[in-house]
């Protein structure tokens, strides 16, 4: 009972938190409602301190054109690393068939084959290396993050399971309007995620 009042004043609050509250206060708001949704044990939540609301910003990593582009010349740089170690072999078999001039004259015209398509894909891959870093390094230039919310770190007290006493420093995660917590990291750097489909918390 006393669970469900103490959620019922903090949602009442935060209904009212964008015309009589500060984004801070607001954001603290949230925060102690989802950790009071959440605990097994509600009534022994304590909040201990808050730390200030960061605003949160978009980071290149997370642009999926950059990121394929990056696994695309990960994959190129290491053929053609393949096709240069290919080619050395077989520059050296090159040499070591030119002092056999009788083996040589067999085996050049099958080698001398090889080394124009290791060449030919060697050029190919240079090639496609150079188109991706170029866009690569256009992303990166002309990358404009975008504001997705905010963040504020927060340490509490609390019963976990079995009732036994804890102490936490999170980093919360809220959405631009600060209407809810997205997702938060613990004190061992695991993240949970809200997925609104089963409305709990899981880890990412």
């Amino acid at each position: 009972m006393k669970k469900l009042i103490v959620i019922a004043v903090l949602s009442a609050l935060i209904g009212f938190s964008c015309n009589r509250l500060s984004k801070e206060d607001t954001a603290q708001l949230v925060i102690k409602e989802m950790l009071i949704n959440t605990m097994v044990y509600p009534d022994s939540y304590e909040a201990v301190s808050f730390g200030t609301l960061d605003s949160l910003y978009s980071y290149i990593e997370e642009d999926s054109v950059y990121v394929a582009f990056k696994s695309a010349l990960t994959n190129l740089t290491v053929q053609k690393e393949k096709v240069e170690k290919n080619l050395a072999q077989n520059k050296k078999s090159m040499d070591n068939l030119n002092q056999l001039r009788a083996f040589a004259t067999i085996n050049t015209p099958y080698l001398d084959q090889k080394h124009r398509e290791l060449n030919a894909r060697l050029n190919k891959c240079s090639s496609q290396i150079d188109s991706l870093q170029q866009r690569i390094d256009s992303i990166s230039v002309n990358f404009n993050p975008a504001f997705i919310g905010y963040t504020m770190e927060h340490r509490f007290k609390y019963l976990a399971r079995g009732g036994y006493a804890m102490e936490n420093t999170t980093l919360f995660y809220l959405d631009p309007n600060i209407n809810v917590v997205t997702k938060f990291k613990d004190d061992l750097g695991l993240i949970l995620e809200y997925n609104p489909t089963t409305n709990k918390y899981e880890p990412k």
